[in-house]
Order: structure tokens, then C-alpha cells, then sequence
């Protein structure tokens, strides 16, 4: 069956009672580098809802002999086992904890977002599930420098409008649903994107999930289009930007901040028009500036989805579920974006879920989107091929790894499943690097005449919006060749660049607007001048 969102016309009503459906700039960059992933997880559901929902575990390893093939698989138990609808994943700044919610757990009542500790990646641990209240219909998740997670819910409390931006802390608490005083014109948050470094978020509204029901008053598809800018530190909407035509929405499903971009642009893709819109997130503009039906089949028009974009912000990499493809696109001059490269994947194949691997050679791709068959039963019949696919990336061009085979049609050991959500993960977590948040002030080099050495006082002050967990290290990058830091803690080993020394300043948490100081001790061997640049890098693991 080709994957396709069946449309039935538009109702304009609200809806009350039972449910629906669903789809990060994040200026935390986690250092993988040097210790790339080796095992991806993929979050998935029994097609026929006789087994439990469960994370999968794959090899990702391409040096291995089992490079991807299913390891094992990690059920849910209790209560919450079944009837999830496992949608999308994130991943906590650390590397240690996983996220994954279930976009129809409300339909039975339960949980419906779940925390597994992943410090041992091929052996996921249940931490712990949740339920917030005035939220439902999980989404994309954004994680905080600090800890924690931010999370999209496009449904209140009854599955309808207005929905919310849940908050959990580090500790995977629930802190709060957001906005206090949500707005009433369509409020569905779907996409999210997050830029700490600027106190900006971005959501986009896609559908009105309880409307896709076959419920009283649903049986219908309510699309949206709208992009709402949020003030992050007071977790407000600020403004509200229309995508598309009022009265023929977009369907804005995602949004990605443009990285490096000095007007604080964004994209987002209109799965019901089929274009590709620049958002000026200052000005409140959208504006469309490619036009995916270059990508249509005879008879089937383009139906772009999830949005990805590189840390450079000169590629954007976008799923388009119908006809079965993903696109690469030059967006260095984002007003005019330019196709550079497509997969081809087959027309019943439904590409939805992606996600790029820290060295951004490698992009993961899920086939599947959503097929409303639990009860109440829904609209949307959006199937795929099930298979997980990894396309290799160059500059300007991508092709799938043919030795990467997983279909979990075939794979699973309980039957035929729907695979969505993923994420790939390295042997040990490692560091983020938080630099954009905390101001270095140096003092003056002075000779310490007893020790022969020279020494410097450092003061770290976190800038931000949000607490930096501990430990926090600060690296010397391009330190100068007469120079050695004689009180390093370590060389760094596991980001990127290797081998640079590095000394831990602040063994705990640092609190937004405060201040810690530290000594360095250095030889010169030559009494030349000692210069050096700085990175400040938190979290456990190697440097």
C-alpha cells in the first residue's frame, strides 16, 4: 500500500473528548566526534498490537561483522506496554538518557513518555514514564545544556486544541506544560526548534489531532500552518507567523532553525502545499522559495515531512513521504534554495523519521509514518515499507548504503513492525560543549618564582539562560608551542581536536549569572608569550 494521508474535508468545528496524530536548531553541540556511535535505537510498535511497544537495538558499527543487524529488542512492561504508538525519540545532552513518546497513549489512558537510561547503549534501563497533565499526542523533543527536555504535545488534555510545550529537568521530572495562557487559534504544536544561545524557540502547528478520529464531530483532517516564536527564557509565545494560504494551511509539520545564521532564520516544509518556506523569525514573515513538486510522481503530488539541517547550516536534508524520497538542498543562500541530491527509495516505502549521525557522513532514515488503526480508530492511513535505511552523505551528494539491511517486516522476532523513532549512540556518552554560554575572563600571566612556573586565574560565568551541569572543563585549544599546562586534568581524547589539554574548573553545577574561578599552571620553555584559545566542554566522560 503506497503511504498516504487520506483526506477527508475539512471541518472547522472543535472537537471534545478522546483523540489523534502527529512530527531541533538545539545550540548544544554533544562533542561526538572521535567516539563515533556504534549502535542505533530505533523505537517501534507491533503492527498487529499483540506484542508490547520496544526500543530496538542495532548495530551501527560499519567496521563490524554485524553491522546492522537487530541485536535484541527491549519491551515496555506493565501497564503502559502497549498501544503507544512509539513516535518520536530524543536524546539528553549527556548521552545518558532517552526519550520516547507515545503519540496515542492517550487513547488508553496511560503513560505517555518514557525514560531509559542508555549509559550501556546495547542495553537500554527503564527509568521511568509520565503522564503531564493538560498535554497529549507526544512529538519531537529539544534537550536543555542543563539537563532535561523540552516537549511538544499537539493536544490538550482531550487530545483537541490548544496543545502544549512540556518541560522535564534533568532528572526526567515533570516541571511544567507552557504556556501558562496557551493561544486559542489553532495552538498544535508539532516541530520544535531550540537556539539557547539566542533565547529563542520556534514550534510549528501541524493538525488538530482529536479531528482525524472517528469520533462525534472528527473524521476529518484540520491542517495548520502557523509558526509561533517563543521568548525561551519566560517560555512564551511571542508571535505567531501564517505559513501558506489562511484558508488552505500549510500543514507546517516541522521547523529547523538555520545554524549560523546572523538573522536568526528558519525553514519549514508544507506537507499540504508542498513548498519550502524561509521564516524570518525578527521581521514575522514566511516565504515560499522551492517548490517540492519537482519531486512529485505522475499522479502523486510531493508530500514533504521531517526536516533536518547541518551544524553549518548549508544543507538542509528533508523526508518526502510521498512519493517515497529524501532530498538534499544547498541552503547556503537560503532564499534560493538548490536540490543537490535524492534518494530514491520506491513509491511505497513512506520515508518519515531522520536523523543525522554527529560526523553528519551518515543519515538515518525510518519508513513509516502513522496508520490510526487502534480504538478509536482515525483518518490517517500513512504506512510504509518498515525497513530502516542509513545514506551515506558527501557535499553535494547522498546514496544508500546498500550493506545496511534492516526491515522490520523480517527482523523482529515477535512479527511485522512499525519502526519511527531513532537515534544513534557512541560506545560511552561524552561532553557537550556549552562555550556560547560562559564568558572566560583571564588574568594576567605572573611568575610563581618558587615553582618556576607561570600562573593564571580564569573565571567562568555562565551567560545563559539555564544552569551548566557539572563537571565543566575548560579546554586550551591552539595553545602555543613554548607553553604546557602543567595542572591539566587530562588531554582530550574523545571530541574534537584530540590531544589538547584540558583542567576541570567547576566539579558541580554552575547556576545561571554566577561565576567560578580556577588557576592554570604553565611551563615556558622559551619565555615567549603563551597564547592559547579556550572551549568549556560539561557532562561526564572523557574529554
Amino acid at each position: 500500500m503506497r503511504a498516504t494521508l487520506q483526506r477527508a474535508p475539512i471541518r472547522r468545528r472543535p472537537v471534545g473528548g478522546a483523540l489523534l496524530a502527529s512530527g531541533l536548531l538545539l545550540s548544544v553541540t554533544p562533542a561526538f566526534a572521535v567516539n563515533t556511535e556504534t549502535t542505533l535505537l530505533v523505537w517501534a510498535s507491533d503492527a498487529a498490537h499483540k506484542a508490547p511497544d520496544f526500543l530496538t537495538v542495532i548495530d551501527f558499527d560499519s567496521g563490524s561483522p554485524t553491522y546492522g543487524k537487530v541485536l535484541r529488542t527491549v519491551p515496555l512492561t506493565g501497564p503502559n506496554a502497549f498501544g503507544n504508538e512509539p513516535h518520536h525519540v530524543g536524546i539528553s545532552n549527556d548521552g545518558r538518557t532517552v526519550a520516547l513518546g507515545g503519540l496515542l497513549s492517550l487513547l488508553k489512558g496511560q503513560d505517555q513518555v518514557f525514560f531509559y537510561d542508555v549509559t550501556d547503549p546495547r542495553n537500554p534501563a527503564f527509568l521511568r514514564s509520565s503522564n503531564p497533565p493538560q498535554a497529549s499526542i507526544t512529538d519531537e523533543f529539544a534537550a536543555f545544556s542543563s539537563g532535561g527536555f523540552l516537549v511538544t504535545f499537539m493536544g490538550g488534555a482531550n487530545g483537541a486544541h490548544p496543545g502544549r510545550v512540556v518541560e522535564y529537568d534533568a532528572n526526567s521530572n515533570f516541571v511544567k506544560a507552557w504556556p501558562a495562557n496557551p493561544p486559542l487559534d489553532g495552538f498544535n504544536p508539532h516541530g520544535l526548534s531550540v537556539d539557547e544561545a539566542h533565547n529563542l524557540m520556534l514550534t510549528s502547528d501541524f493538525i488538530c489531532p482529536a479531528h482525524t478520529l472517528l469520533i462525534p464531530g472528527g473524521g476529518g483532517v484540520m491542517m495548520r500552518g502557523c509558526i509561533r516564536v517563543w521568548d525561551l527564557a519566560h517560555r512564551s509565545v511571542t508571535r505567531s507567523i501564517t505559513v501558506g494560504a489562511p484558508a488552505q494551511p500549510a500543514g507546517t509539520m516541522d521547523v529547523q532553525l538555520i545554524p549560523n545564521d546572523p538573522q536568526l532564520r528558519a525553514l519549514t516544509a508544507g506537507m499540504a502545499d508542498g513548498k519550502l518556506y524561509l521564516i524570518d523569525t525578527q521581521k514575522g514573515t514566511a516565504k515560499a522559495v522551492f517548490d517540492f513538486s519537482a519531486l512529485a510522481a505522475a499522479g502523486t503530488p510531493a508530500m514533504p515531512q521531517l526536516l533536518r539541517v547541518n551544524k553549518q547550516g548549508t544543507r538542509l536534508f528533508v523526508t518526502v513521504n510521498v512519493p517515497g524520497k529524501v532530498a538534499m538542498l544547498d541552503i547556503s543562500s537560503p532564499e534560493q534554495p538548490k536540490l543537490l541530491s535524492v534518494v530514491e527509495l520506491g513509491p511505497s516505502a513512506g520515508p518519515h523519521y531522520l536523523r543525522l549521525s554527529q560526523d553528519e557522513k551518515r543519515l538515518i532514515v525510518s519508513d513509516y509514518f502513522l496508520v490510526e488503526d487502534l480504538a478509536p480508530a482515525g483518518v490517517v492511513n500513512a504506512d510504509g515499507d518498515h525497513k530502516i535505511h542509513v545514506i551515506n552523505v558527501q557535499d553535494s551528494s547522498m546514496d544508500l548504503d546498500a550493506r545496511f539491511d534492516v526491515d522490520f517486516n523480517r527482523d523482529i522476532s515477535t512479527g511485522p513492525a512499525r519502526p519511527h523513532g531513532l537515534v544513534p549512540l557512541p560506545i560511552a556518552p561524552v561532553p557537550t560543549d556549552v562555550s556560547f554560554q560562559v564568558r572566560v575572563t583571564r588574568g594576567g600571566l605572573r611568575l610563581d618564582r618558587t615553582t618556576g612556573r607561570f600562573v593564571q586565574s580564569v573565571t567562568l560565568t555562565n551567560t545563559g539562560i539555564s544552569p551548566i551541569a557539572g563537571p565543566i572543563s575548560l579546554v586550551l585549544d591552539s595553545l602555543s608551542p613554548n607553553a604546557t599546562l602543567a595542572n591539566q586534568t587530562g588531554l582530550t581524547s574523545a571530541t574534537l581536536p584530540a590531544g589538547h589539554a584540558y583542567r576541570v574548573v567547576q566539579p558541580g553545577v554552575l547556576p545561571v549569572g554566577t561565576s567560578v574561578s580556577g588557576t592554570l599552571e604553565f611551563t615556558n620553555s622559551t619565555q615567549a608569550a603563551i597564547t592559547y584559545t579556550t572551549r568549556v566542554l560539561t557532562g561526564p566522560g572523557d574529554r
